[in-house]
C-alpha cells in the first residue's frame, strides 16, 4: 500500500477532501489530507467526499448497582471516491474502540473523546488504504 512509486504519490497528492461536518469530521479531513500530502485544490482531479455518523455508545460492562463500567464507541463513515467524469468507488466503514468508564467524570469523558478519536483514525486509515490500492491498480 504504501510505495515509493512516483506516478501514486502523484495521483494521491491530487484528491480533494471534500469537508466533513463536525468536530470528528474536521479531524478525519485533517488525518486524510496529511495522509495524502495534498494540497487539497477544489480542482484537484480526484473528489472524496465523507459522510461520518455520529459516535454511539454501548455499555458492555455493568455494576450490580447498574452503573456503566466499561464502554464502546462506534463510528461509521460512508464515502465516495469520484473523478471528473464518474464515481470511482463507494464504501462504507465503520470502527469500534472501548474504554474504562471511571467514576469522575471529567476522565471518563476524556477517555471517551480519546476513544472516539481512536475511532476516527481508524476509519481515516481504512479509508486511505482503500482509495491507495484503488489508485495504484486504476484501469
Amino acid at each position: 500500500m504504501y510505495s515509493n512509486n512516483t506516478q501514486l504519490q502523484s495521483e494521491l497528492s491530487d484528491i480533494y477532501v471534500a469537508p466533513i461536518a463536525g468536530t470528528n469530521g474536521i479531524d478525519l479531513r485533517n488525518y486524510l489530507i496529511m495522509s495524502w500530502n495534498t494540497q487539497n485544490n477544489p480542482d484537484s482531479k480526484y473528489k472524496l467526499t465523507v459522510k461520518l455518523g455520529e459516535p454511539t455508545t454501548i455499555y458492555k460492562g455493568l455494576q450490580r448497582s447498574g452503573d456503566a463500567t466499561w464502554d464502546e464507541v462506534r463510528v461509521r463513515a460512508t464515502w465516495t471516491l469520484s473523478d471528473e467524469k464518474k464515481t470511482l468507488m463507494t464504501s462504507t466503514d465503520s470502527a469500534s474502540e472501548s474504554y474504562t468508564f471511571v467514576s469522575d467524570l471529567v476522565s471518563a469523558n476524556a477517555s471517551k473523546n480519546s476513544t472516539i478519536q481512536n475511532a476516527v483514525k481508524s476509519i481515516g486509515e481504512k479509508i486511505e488504504m482503500k482509495v491507495n490500492a484503488k489508485l495504484k491498480n486504476k484501469d
